[in-house]
Protein backbone atom coordinates (compact mmCIF):
# COMPACT_ATOMS: atom_id res chain seq x y z
CA UNK A 1 0.00 0.00 0.00
CA UNK A 2 1.34 3.79 -1.49
CA UNK A 3 1.51 6.14 1.66
CA UNK A 4 0.82 10.20 1.07
CA UNK A 5 3.72 11.85 1.95
CA UNK A 6 1.62 13.77 4.76
CA UNK A 7 0.66 10.25 6.43
CA UNK A 8 4.98 9.17 6.13
CA UNK A 9 5.52 12.94 7.77
CA UNK A 10 2.76 11.90 10.59
CA UNK A 11 3.83 8.50 11.14
CA UNK A 12 7.65 9.23 12.82
CA UNK A 13 6.31 11.63 15.00
CA UNK A 14 3.24 9.24 16.64
CA UNK A 15 6.16 6.71 16.45
CA UNK A 16 8.38 9.11 18.39
CA UNK A 17 5.25 10.29 20.89
CA UNK A 18 4.43 7.02 21.75
CA UNK A 19 7.88 6.06 22.31
CA UNK A 20 7.97 8.99 25.26
CA UNK A 21 4.83 7.89 26.85
CA UNK A 22 6.59 4.28 26.70
CA UNK A 23 9.51 5.62 28.18
CA UNK A 24 7.67 7.51 30.95
CA UNK A 25 5.49 4.17 31.79
CA UNK A 26 8.89 2.64 32.26
CA UNK A 27 10.01 5.70 34.43
CA UNK A 28 6.79 5.72 36.55
CA UNK A 29 7.31 2.05 37.18
CA UNK A 30 10.52 1.66 38.12
CA UNK A 31 9.64 4.83 40.76
CA UNK A 32 6.81 3.09 42.15
CA UNK A 33 9.21 -0.28 42.14
CA UNK A 34 11.72 1.38 44.01
CA UNK A 35 9.35 2.87 46.25
CA UNK A 36 8.23 -0.54 47.40
CA UNK A 37 11.51 -1.74 47.71
CA UNK A 38 13.08 -2.24 50.98
CA UNK A 39 15.47 0.94 51.46
CA UNK A 40 17.67 -0.03 54.21
CA UNK A 41 20.02 2.18 54.32
CA UNK A 42 17.30 4.69 55.37
CA UNK A 43 15.08 2.88 57.29
CA UNK A 44 15.88 3.83 60.83
CA UNK A 45 18.09 6.90 61.15
CA UNK A 46 19.61 8.71 64.52
CA UNK A 47 17.98 11.63 64.96
CA UNK A 48 20.50 14.64 66.47
CA UNK A 49 20.56 13.43 70.18
CA UNK A 50 21.51 10.15 68.71
CA UNK A 51 18.11 8.09 69.42
CA UNK A 52 17.40 5.78 66.99
CA UNK A 53 13.83 6.37 64.82
CA UNK A 54 13.07 2.31 65.67
CA UNK A 55 14.42 -0.50 67.63
CA UNK A 56 17.92 0.34 69.86
CA UNK A 57 21.33 0.70 69.99
CA UNK A 58 23.41 -2.29 71.00
CA UNK A 59 26.51 -1.60 72.43
CA UNK A 60 29.61 -3.18 74.66
CA UNK A 61 31.87 -2.62 76.89
CA UNK A 62 35.16 -4.72 75.86
CA UNK A 63 37.26 -6.39 78.51
CA UNK A 64 40.08 -3.91 77.49
CA UNK A 65 40.30 0.09 76.60
CA UNK A 66 41.77 -1.60 73.08
CA UNK A 67 40.26 -2.14 69.19
CA UNK A 68 41.75 -5.57 69.41
CA UNK A 69 39.71 -6.18 72.47
CA UNK A 70 36.62 -4.59 71.12
CA UNK A 71 37.64 -7.08 67.81
CA UNK A 72 36.74 -10.14 69.98
CA UNK A 73 33.35 -9.14 71.67
CA UNK A 74 32.16 -8.34 68.07
CA UNK A 75 33.29 -12.02 66.78
CA UNK A 76 31.51 -13.14 69.54
CA UNK A 77 28.63 -11.60 68.49
CA UNK A 78 28.91 -12.12 64.91
CA UNK A 79 28.27 -8.21 64.63
CA UNK A 80 29.75 -5.19 64.64
CA UNK A 81 28.31 -2.87 68.00
CA UNK A 82 26.74 0.26 67.37
CA UNK A 83 28.35 2.09 70.21
CA UNK A 84 31.45 0.96 72.94
CA UNK A 85 31.60 2.08 76.19
CA UNK A 86 35.18 3.61 77.71
CA UNK A 87 35.80 5.46 80.93
CA UNK A 88 38.58 8.07 81.13
CA UNK A 89 39.41 9.52 84.36
CA UNK A 90 39.84 13.13 85.34
CA UNK A 91 43.62 13.55 83.83
CA UNK A 92 42.81 11.35 80.27
CA UNK A 93 44.05 12.35 77.42
CA UNK A 94 41.05 12.28 75.24
CA UNK A 95 40.01 11.13 72.50
CA UNK A 96 43.00 8.96 72.61
CA UNK A 97 44.23 6.76 69.96
CA UNK A 98 41.90 3.96 70.55
CA UNK A 99 39.11 6.16 70.40
CA UNK A 100 40.02 7.25 67.27
CA UNK A 101 40.80 4.01 65.88
CA UNK A 102 36.89 2.80 67.14
CA UNK A 103 35.37 6.08 65.54
CA UNK A 104 37.21 5.20 62.48
CA UNK A 105 35.55 2.15 62.41
CA UNK A 106 32.55 3.85 62.24
CA UNK A 107 31.11 2.99 65.65
CA UNK A 108 30.06 5.33 68.06
CA UNK A 109 31.84 6.59 71.55
CA UNK A 110 30.05 6.60 74.98
CA UNK A 111 33.01 7.69 76.73
CA UNK A 112 32.63 8.43 80.97
CA UNK A 113 34.98 10.74 82.62
CA UNK A 114 34.99 9.97 86.40
CA UNK A 115 36.59 12.18 88.81
CA UNK A 116 39.65 10.24 89.85
CA UNK A 117 42.79 9.56 88.47
CA UNK A 118 42.81 5.16 87.88
CA UNK A 119 47.18 6.19 87.65
CA UNK A 120 47.33 6.88 91.61
CA UNK A 121 44.71 3.78 93.09
CA UNK A 122 45.04 5.31 96.67
CA UNK A 123 44.87 8.70 96.11
CA UNK A 124 42.53 11.41 97.85
CA UNK A 125 38.72 11.18 96.19
CA UNK A 126 38.06 14.48 94.38
CA UNK A 127 34.74 15.92 95.80
CA UNK A 128 31.78 17.57 93.67
CA UNK A 129 33.10 20.61 95.59
CA UNK A 130 36.48 20.55 94.15
CA UNK A 131 34.78 20.09 90.51
CA UNK A 132 32.62 22.93 90.76
CA UNK A 133 35.43 25.31 92.69
CA UNK A 134 37.13 24.79 89.19
CA UNK A 135 40.47 22.95 90.68
CA UNK A 136 40.20 20.76 87.72
CA UNK A 137 39.61 23.17 84.96
CA UNK A 138 42.43 22.78 83.26
CA UNK A 139 42.04 18.95 82.49
CA UNK A 140 38.31 18.70 82.02
CA UNK A 141 38.25 22.19 79.76
CA UNK A 142 41.70 19.76 77.69
CA UNK A 143 39.49 16.94 77.63
CA UNK A 144 36.83 19.35 76.18
CA UNK A 145 38.26 20.21 73.81
CA UNK A 146 39.77 17.25 72.53
CA UNK A 147 35.51 15.96 72.75
CA UNK A 148 35.05 19.09 70.56
CA UNK A 149 37.91 18.14 67.67
CA UNK A 150 36.25 15.23 67.57
CA UNK A 151 33.39 16.61 65.62
CA UNK A 152 30.83 14.14 65.35
CA UNK A 153 28.10 13.30 68.48
CA UNK A 154 29.79 11.62 71.55
CA UNK A 155 27.67 9.80 74.05
CA UNK A 156 29.39 11.23 77.16
CA UNK A 157 28.93 11.19 80.95
CA UNK A 158 30.43 12.36 84.20
CA UNK A 159 30.57 10.48 87.01
CA UNK A 160 28.80 7.46 86.49
CA UNK A 161 27.16 5.81 89.39
CA UNK A 162 27.19 8.82 91.61
CA UNK A 163 23.93 7.21 94.07
CA UNK A 164 26.38 4.57 94.85
CA UNK A 165 26.66 4.51 98.68
CA UNK A 166 30.94 4.37 98.41
CA UNK A 167 30.41 7.64 96.81
CA UNK A 168 28.79 9.85 99.54
CA UNK A 169 32.19 10.58 100.75
CA UNK A 170 32.30 12.85 97.34
CA UNK A 171 29.52 15.57 98.42
CA UNK A 172 26.04 15.48 98.59
CA UNK A 173 23.21 15.34 96.07
CA UNK A 174 23.12 19.52 95.55
CA UNK A 175 26.77 19.34 95.04
CA UNK A 176 27.30 16.96 92.52
CA UNK A 177 24.60 18.93 90.54
CA UNK A 178 26.35 21.99 91.03
CA UNK A 179 29.83 19.44 89.81
CA UNK A 180 27.27 18.21 86.72
CA UNK A 181 26.43 21.60 85.33
CA UNK A 182 29.87 23.12 86.13
CA UNK A 183 31.20 20.49 84.15
CA UNK A 184 28.62 21.01 81.22
CA UNK A 185 29.40 24.73 81.16
CA UNK A 186 33.15 23.92 80.40
CA UNK A 187 32.31 21.77 77.80
CA UNK A 188 30.04 24.38 76.17
CA UNK A 189 32.54 27.25 76.44
CA UNK A 190 35.29 24.89 74.76
CA UNK A 191 33.11 24.58 71.72
CA UNK A 192 31.83 21.04 72.91
CA UNK A 193 28.24 21.09 71.40
CA UNK A 194 28.68 17.11 70.08
CA UNK A 195 28.41 15.74 73.39
CA UNK A 196 25.56 14.26 73.94
CA UNK A 197 24.84 14.36 77.57
CA UNK A 198 23.91 10.53 79.65
CA UNK A 199 22.82 11.09 83.21
CA UNK A 200 23.97 7.44 84.08
CA UNK A 201 23.05 5.79 88.13
CA UNK A 202 23.45 2.56 89.36
CA UNK A 203 19.84 1.65 89.38
CA UNK A 204 20.11 0.01 92.51
CA UNK A 205 16.92 0.37 94.74
CA UNK A 206 18.55 0.88 97.95
CA UNK A 207 19.94 4.05 96.33
CA UNK A 208 17.11 5.03 94.21
CA UNK A 209 15.59 7.95 96.56
CA UNK A 210 19.81 9.77 96.38
CA UNK A 211 19.56 8.79 92.52
CA UNK A 212 16.43 10.92 91.74
CA UNK A 213 17.69 13.63 94.10
CA UNK A 214 20.83 13.84 91.63
CA UNK A 215 19.21 14.72 88.65
CA UNK A 216 20.89 17.43 87.57
CA UNK A 217 17.99 19.33 85.24
CA UNK A 218 16.49 18.90 82.33
CA UNK A 219 18.46 21.57 80.16
CA UNK A 220 21.77 19.31 81.08
CA UNK A 221 20.82 16.18 80.42
CA UNK A 222 20.06 14.08 77.23
CA UNK A 223 19.93 10.92 78.01
CA UNK A 224 18.52 9.03 81.22
CA UNK A 225 20.85 5.89 82.15
CA UNK A 226 21.15 2.65 84.57
CA UNK A 227 22.30 -0.46 84.84
CA UNK A 228 21.05 -3.76 84.62
CA UNK A 229 23.19 -6.90 86.32
CA UNK A 230 22.02 -10.80 87.48
CA UNK A 231 25.27 -11.31 89.85
CA UNK A 232 23.67 -14.56 91.07
CA UNK A 233 24.93 -14.16 94.56
CA UNK A 234 28.43 -13.43 93.25
CA UNK A 235 29.34 -10.63 95.40
CA UNK A 236 29.31 -12.68 98.31
CA UNK A 237 30.41 -15.74 96.63
CA UNK A 238 30.75 -18.06 93.97
CA UNK A 239 27.86 -17.20 91.33
CA UNK A 240 25.00 -19.57 91.24
CA UNK A 241 22.32 -20.23 88.52
CA UNK A 242 19.31 -20.67 91.14
CA UNK A 243 20.28 -17.20 92.20
CA UNK A 244 19.92 -15.57 89.02
CA UNK A 245 17.30 -12.97 87.99
CA UNK A 246 16.41 -12.03 84.09
CA UNK A 247 17.33 -9.20 82.97
CA UNK A 248 13.66 -7.61 83.02
CA UNK A 249 14.14 -8.64 86.69
CA UNK A 250 17.13 -6.69 86.99
CA UNK A 251 16.32 -3.70 84.49
CA UNK A 252 12.74 -2.83 85.09
CA UNK A 253 12.54 -1.83 89.46
CA UNK A 254 14.33 1.40 88.51
CA UNK A 255 12.77 1.95 85.48
CA UNK A 256 9.17 1.86 87.31
CA UNK A 257 10.55 3.97 89.86
CA UNK A 258 11.40 6.80 87.96
CA UNK A 259 7.91 6.84 85.64
CA UNK A 260 6.61 6.84 89.65
CA UNK A 261 8.48 9.40 91.05
CA UNK A 262 10.34 11.31 88.36
CA UNK A 263 7.59 13.94 87.25
CA UNK A 264 8.31 14.84 91.06
CA UNK A 265 11.84 15.56 90.39
CA UNK A 266 11.10 17.51 87.86
CA UNK A 267 13.01 14.27 85.28
CA UNK A 268 11.53 15.17 81.42
CA UNK A 269 10.02 11.51 81.38
CA UNK A 270 9.88 11.82 77.73
CA UNK A 271 13.92 11.67 77.26
CA UNK A 272 15.50 8.41 75.96
CA UNK A 273 16.95 5.90 78.11
CA UNK A 274 20.00 3.45 78.23
CA UNK A 275 20.51 0.96 79.85
CA UNK A 276 24.57 1.41 79.98
CA UNK A 277 25.64 -1.72 81.15
CA UNK A 278 24.52 -5.09 81.21
CA UNK A 279 25.24 -8.65 82.15
CA UNK A 280 24.77 -11.65 83.89
CA UNK A 281 27.65 -13.15 85.73
CA UNK A 282 29.45 -16.50 85.01
CA UNK A 283 28.42 -19.85 86.82
CA UNK A 284 31.41 -21.48 87.18
CA UNK A 285 31.61 -24.82 85.65
CA UNK A 286 28.18 -24.02 83.83
CA UNK A 287 28.37 -25.11 80.26
CA UNK A 288 24.60 -24.95 79.61
CA UNK A 289 23.55 -22.62 77.20
CA UNK A 290 20.86 -20.19 78.48
CA UNK A 291 18.91 -17.77 76.71
CA UNK A 292 19.42 -14.32 79.31
CA UNK A 293 20.90 -12.44 76.44
CA UNK A 294 18.19 -13.54 73.85
CA UNK A 295 15.55 -12.14 76.19
CA UNK A 296 17.12 -8.72 76.20
CA UNK A 297 15.60 -7.28 72.62
CA UNK A 298 12.39 -9.16 73.31
CA UNK A 299 11.96 -6.98 76.64
CA UNK A 300 13.15 -3.99 75.34
CA UNK A 301 10.38 -4.71 72.02
CA UNK A 302 8.01 -3.83 75.40
CA UNK A 303 9.73 -0.75 76.78
CA UNK A 304 10.10 1.59 73.52
CA UNK A 305 11.42 4.11 75.73
CA UNK A 306 14.78 2.21 76.14
CA UNK A 307 16.44 3.17 73.19
CA UNK A 308 20.10 1.43 73.77
CA UNK A 309 21.88 -1.01 75.34
CA UNK A 310 25.18 -1.94 76.23
CA UNK A 311 26.34 -5.60 77.12
CA UNK A 312 29.23 -5.47 80.27
CA UNK A 313 32.00 -7.91 78.68
CA UNK A 314 34.38 -7.93 81.44
CA UNK A 315 36.10 -10.29 83.29
CA UNK A 316 35.83 -10.34 87.58
CA UNK A 317 33.75 -7.07 88.29
CA UNK A 318 34.12 -7.84 92.00
CA UNK A 319 36.97 -10.11 93.59
CA UNK A 320 34.41 -13.64 92.49
CA UNK A 321 31.79 -12.30 89.52
CA UNK A 322 32.47 -12.06 85.86
CA UNK A 323 30.17 -11.20 83.17
CA UNK A 324 32.69 -11.94 80.33
CA UNK A 325 31.15 -13.48 77.07
CA UNK A 326 33.75 -13.58 74.57
CA UNK A 327 35.53 -16.84 74.84
CA UNK A 328 32.78 -18.53 77.21
CA UNK A 329 30.92 -20.80 74.52
CA UNK A 330 27.74 -21.00 76.18
CA UNK A 331 27.14 -17.38 76.91
CA UNK A 332 28.96 -16.34 73.78
CA UNK A 333 25.91 -18.58 71.71
CA UNK A 334 23.19 -16.43 73.96
CA UNK A 335 24.87 -12.73 72.85
CA UNK A 336 25.19 -14.08 69.36
CA UNK A 337 21.69 -15.17 69.16
CA UNK A 338 20.67 -11.84 70.77
CA UNK A 339 22.62 -9.65 68.34
CA UNK A 340 20.66 -10.94 65.33
CA UNK A 341 16.99 -9.83 66.73
CA UNK A 342 15.56 -7.18 64.71
CA UNK A 343 14.77 -5.03 67.41
CA UNK A 344 18.03 -4.29 68.03
CA UNK A 345 19.26 -4.39 63.88
CA UNK A 346 17.57 -1.59 63.02
CA UNK A 347 17.99 -0.56 59.44
CA UNK A 348 20.32 2.35 59.40
CA UNK A 349 22.73 4.05 57.18
CA UNK A 350 25.97 2.19 56.67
Amino acid sequence: MVRSAESRRVAPRVIRVAASIFCALILLASTVADAKAPTSAVRCPLNVKLVPKCGALWGVTPPAATYASLSASQSAADRRFDFVYRFHDINDEIPDEQDLEILRSGTLMHIAIDARDYAVPDAKPITWQEITAGKYDTELSRQAKGIASIGEPIFLTFAHEPDLPRKTVLGTANEYVAAWRHVYDLYEAAGATNAIWVWVVSGGMSSADRALSMWPGNGYVDWISWEAYSFSGCQSGPARSDKSQSFADAMLPFYRYLLEHGESMDIDLRKPIMISEAGIANVPGDSMPSNWYERIPVVLSHYPKIKAVGLWDHGDRVATCSFQFSGVPNRTLDVRRASKQKWVNPLRPE
